[in-house]
């Protein structure tokens, strides 16, 4: 083959490498019942991420390799958090997991024990763990709980003082 049919062609493979893929990455949003996770998470869906509430964390390896694979979805959000249980311990190895796949970032959403009582209060909505505990002392087991995962957030975000168009906005 002469020689400018051979560049012509190297041209043309490094041209193919050189078209960038679509960013993918997978935003888990986690962290304290009340500290406004969900609406963290219809903020990333108003922002075009594929969002999903409490999806079991034994699926979130296979999530993650769906986007990777998916044509249409390029960015994902999803929330995980205390109501997983017991499995919660496996987190910190299946973001390592997870990571290998597809970029991923931790959120997590925090707030005082004064803001979330006001915030439950307000609500009238049970606490995940307070079905045989008061709010308090189920907010106090539940950063228990959580500090392990607040440890390999990436971000950590304290929104006692914000409304939820102040969280949306700090989002954006």
């Amino acid at each position: 083959m002469p020689r400018k049919q051979a560049e012509k062609k190297g041209t043309k493979k490094a041209a193919k490498r050189a078209v960038p893929l679509p960013h993918r990455e997978l935003v888990i949003l986690t962290g304290l019942s009340g500290s406004g996770k969900l609406s963290a998470l219809k903020t990333f869906e108003d922002l075009g991420y594929y969002s999903v509430d409490n999806l079991p964390l034994e699926l979130v390896p296979r999530f993650a390799d769906l986007v990777r694979q998916s044509n249409e979805i390029e960015r994902a959000a999803l929330v995980v958090d205390v109501r997983e249980g017991i499995r919660l311990d496996e987190f910190p190895h299946l973001l390592k997991r997870v990571r290998r796949v597809l970029p991923t970032r931790v959120v997590f959403l925090e707030a005082s024990d004064e803001a979330l009582l006001r915030r439950f209060s307000e609500t009238r909505r049970p606490h995940p763990l307070g079905r045989n505990n008061t709010v308090v002392k189920s907010i106090q087991a539940e950063r228990k709980r959580l500090d392990p995962i607040r440890n390999v957030a990436d971000i950590v975000l304290d929104t006692t003082k914000f409304t939820v168009h102040d969280l949306r906005a700090h989002i954006n």
